[in-house]
């Protein structure tokens, strides 16, 4: 029993530590995906030093860019796609150290 309680502190404990770590990190959510038009990127920026985001086209032509430098805490961006054919698209999150995370965004057909 003290074994099983011991386990259960200890994966306790592990999966505080890595949700606590997580909240240390930027990340991107994207809503609605999949869109008919626009999308509203947020961004939480805590502990880096955030460039910009970029948006890619499948084939690798930069869409858009929008400038975050100075920018931290939680960002909300609106994204136009509306004039874009339908397919898929990358949002990616830049820091001055490099790529920090990149997503997907589906552009559905009207």
């Amino acid at each position: 029993m003290k074994k099983r309680i011991s386990f259960l502190a200890l994966f306790l404990f592990l999966s505080l530590s890595t949700a606590w770590a997580q909240t240390d990190s930027s990340y991107i959510h994207i809503a609605p995906n999949p869109t008919d038009d626009d999308v509203t990127i947020q961004v939480s920026a805590q502990q880096k030093t955030l460039k910009g985001i970029r948006v890619y086209d499948i084939i690798g032509k930069e869409i858009t860019y929008i400038d975050l430098t100075g920018r931290n805490g939680f960002i909300t961006l609106k994204v136009d796609l509306s004039l874009l054919p339908p397919g898929v698209y990358f949002c990616t999150l830049y820091s001055d150290k490099g790529i920090v995370e990149s997503k997907k965004i589906i552009k559905k057909g009207s």
